[in-house]
């Protein structure tokens, strides 16, 4: 076995020529053959760029000698290194000098008067995740799958550190920035839509009117992909202080809210012309926003007809080719034959009840989505702008998706859809089927859906908000088929009593405009992340 001292020799050799990598992977080898060589591993963390591959070994070189003071001061210093990388001065704590302008020059020229969106997504790649301590690149995470595009929508809009919620949401769009090139001089007039400010972005940032957070936001939802790639170049600047937000010198400009306390308006979609065919005329703010999640019934439905498609076939194959055994065998009148086709006659059965089995689920499945077509085509005659309606909404617990959430200044409505083709009661939690002429059980109570939903959207939304907001759970009856009610614990919308269910969303409790908003971005951009 090649010593210690042998090798460091040809490390150092590889170093002085220039050969990291080399380096890296000749010590790799010999830590695989000596696993407790803490003299290796000092080594290999010194050299490594991975900071926190560094740090897991300086922390394993102190498990087994705690007084190795090498390994200690090699400790501290890579700390402090994440430590710096991970949290940059946001905007607000950089230090203002006093100047007119909108946009200072730092101490050093410029070195371009362009910047590229290669150069933005390749900064936000290098940003260090520090969620459920994985504490490693954004980009090496994404490429391992250890993180998902779920969380970078989680984080554009929760995490605390702005270079990290400003990141994550640049990563998200990084297909729409990364062939922008941008000439810094034109991002001074860049103008912010949202909010009706329609004022230049560099400008409600030096009044901390908008903040990173809201440059995050537009990043991740925006669908001006101009406005996306402006964003997330004054972002970038900010954070590498190539540019600097300064304080207003105008003493009668009006007291704008701090940060912390703005909240930005979500887009609106443009105004949907008016259904002549309504029984009821489109309300005058425009028509009910209407935001797809997962696409789940769709989804399933396609692989659902995909797998009756093959059992198909599969049970044609087995019957011709039973056929064909048969024959044989009464040419030959020998029984063996027989027997065999006789066999594949039963495993074709057998395939023919799982078809039928999955043409039932599919069948199921396309009952859902025109239950949930229906159910949006009649909140649109009804609602407004003020409304959004999201569809198939899959939450970060990943336990199913929500069929629909109803979102409004009168509450949240999380809603159950059910269109089944057969006759339901609802008696108190229980749901059950007719099957003349008894009622048996459905396999799938309505009930405990509509409550454990609810419960999980609380919470979701706690951990965005700070505390529990009252959902009302609703089962939506979307179906044909009739539905017997004997005092149903969770109220049932029939859909085609809109009367009751507009009555009940007129009469909601209020929701203060500043959680509305709170909740829609929330939403917006969890359903963004499950289209991606």
């Amino acid at each position: 076995m090649t010593s210690t001292e042998e090798i460091l020799t040809q490390i150092k050799a590889l170093v002085s020529q220039g050969k990291k990598d080399d380096a890296l992977s000749l010590l790799e080898q010999a830590m695989n053959a000596q696993p407790n060589n803490t003299l290796l591993m000092i080594w290999y963390a010194g050299l490594t760029p991975d900071i926190q591959k560094s740090i897991d070994l300086l922390e394993n070189v102190l498990k087994l000698e705690p007084n190795n003071l090498a390994a200690q001061k090699g400790l501290n210093a890579q700390r402090a290194k994440l430590t710096q990388q991970v949290a940059p001065p946001s905007p607000a704590e950089v230090p203002l000098p006093q100047a007119t302008s909108a946009v200072s020059t730092p101490s050093e020229p410029l070195s371009s008067s362009y910047v590229s969106g290669r150069e933005i997504i390749r900064f936000a790649e290098e940003t260090i995740w520090t969620f459920r301590g994985l504490n490693e690149s954004i980009g090496r995470l994404m490429q391992d799958g250890k993180i998902t595009s779920k969380d970078l929508a989680w984080a554009s809009w929760n995490a605390q550190n702005a270079r990290i919620r400003w990141s994550s949401a640049v990563y998200l769009r990084r297909n729409d920035i990364g062939s922008s090139v941008l000439d810094v001089s034109a991002l001074a007039k860049v103008i912010w839509p949202f909010k009706n400010l329609n004022r230049p972005v560099i400008s409600l940032l030096e009044e901390k009117t908008i903040s990173m957070k809201d440059l995050a936001y537009a990043i991740a939802n925006s669908k001006n992909k101009s406005l996306v790639e402006a964003t997330a170049a004054i972002g970038y600047l900010l954070l590498t202080g190539r540019i600097q937000v300064l304080s207003p010198q105008t003493p009668a400009s009006p007291k704008v809210p701090t940060p912390e306390k703005q909240e930005i308006e979500p887009e609106k979609r443009p105004e949907a012309p008016k259904n002549s065919g309504a029984k009821q005329s489109a309300p005058s703010k425009g028509s009910l926003n209407i935001v797809l999640g997962s696409g789940y019934l769709n989804q399933n439905q396609k692989i659902l007809h995909k797998k009756a498609s093959s059992m198909r076939r599969i049970g044609m194959i087995l019957i011709i080719v039973a056929i064909i055994v048969s024959f044989c065998g009464l040419l030959t009148g020998s029984y063996i034959p027989m027997s065999i086709a006789l066999a594949m006659l039963g495993i074709a059965y057998l395939i023919a009840l799982a078809k039928e089995k999955f043409e039932r689920q599919e069948e199921n499945f396309a009952q859902g989505i025109q239950g949930e077509e229906a159910l949006a085509q009649a909140l649109s005659l009804r609602l407004d702008s003020e409304w959004t309606l999201f569809r198939n909404v899959d939450l970060p617990d990943r336990s199913g998706d929500l069929d629909a959430i109803l979102v409004g200044p009168k509450g949240i409505y999380l809603l159950e859809v059910k269109a089944y083709n057969f006759a339901c009661r609802n008696r108190n939690d229980q749901w059950e089927y007719r099957s003349f002429p008894l009622w048996k059980p459905l396999s799938k109570n309505p009930t405990q859906q509509a409550l454990r939903n609810a419960a999980r959207l609380n919470s979701y939304l706690k951990e965005i908000l700070g505390h529990d907001i009252w959902i009302e759970p609703r089962i939506v009856w979307a179906g044909k088929s009739k539905l017997f009610l004997e005092k149903p614990r969770v109220k049932v919308w029939y859909l085609n009593q809109p009367d009751f269910w507009m009555k009940e969303i007129n009469n909601g409790q209020p929701l203060p405009s500043e959680k509305l908003n709170l909740i829609l971005v929330s939403l917006r951009t969890l359903c963004s992340a499950n289209r991606s």
